[in-house]
């Protein structure tokens, strides 16, 4: 029986991944550092602080100015997301669906409060969620279980009763540790990644998400 279902955000409920490669770069070549799209599938679901530690010991650069590149990038990522953010196919829908069965929903971000406030007004989904939770409150956040847990606890629900909607394979492994139903929702690039076999299901979008929640209600 289902007791929650979490949604991670970007790339899953907003189509951000794009707008956060866009934010990233741009923040990046302040610094004069060049970084591309590929090199960053590599941070897809971290933190952006962690995201930007990792880039920056990719290049063998200083990680003495992460405050000040990650203020940078969140203004870029917040400013993007209000002018462009767009909910995903089948979103809108599966989160109705959630409110008008009476399913507790939340949203657990790897992205700070900052970013996940401007992408519920954006969406327009003020007073939706049960809880709205951030890994900026963690110690570690994914592929780590910590948010997902934690979130759970919140929600008062048992994690192993809750379904995960992850795009990313890093979410999709803390879901799997968290010990949740994770279902991925790769983006079409990314579907046949082998590695998110590790997900209970896998799914073209989120359209499929109701059969996939009433699969689970019995």
């Amino acid at each position: 029986m289902i007791e929650s279902v979490i949604f991670d955000m970007d790339g899953l409920i907003i189509n951000s991944e794009p707008l956060w490669e866009d934010a990233m770069i741009a923040m990046f070549k302040e610094y004069d550092i060049s970084v591309s799209r590929k090199e960053l599938l590599n941070v897809k679901g971290f933190r952006v602080d962690e995201a930007i530690v990792y880039i920056n010991n990719l290049k063998r650069c200083s990680n003495s100015l992460l405050a000040e590149q990650q203020k940078l990038t969140i203004k870029n990522i917040t400013t993007l997301i209000k002018e462009k953010g767009e909910a995903l196919p089948g979103v809108l829908s599966t989160i109705n669906y959630c409110k008008i069965k009476n399913i507790p929903i939340a949203i657990a971000s790897s992205s700070l409060y900052e970013v996940i406030d401007a992408t519920i007004s954006r969406l327009n989904l003020n007073n939706h969620f049960n809880v709205v939770y951030s890994a900026q409150d963690e110690e570690r956040g994914k592929p780590h279980p910590g948010i997902f847990i934690s979130t759970a606890k919140k929600m008062d629900v048992n994690i192993s009763n809750c379904i995960i909607f992850e795009d990313s394979v890093n979410g999709v492994i803390a879901a799997r540790a968290a010990g949740a139903i994770a279902v991925a929702v790769p983006d079409s690039s990314h579907f046949d990644n082998p590695q998110f076999s590790i997900a209970h299901h896998k799914l073209k979008s989120m359209e499929e998400a109701i059969t996939i929640i009433n699969s689970y209600k019995k």
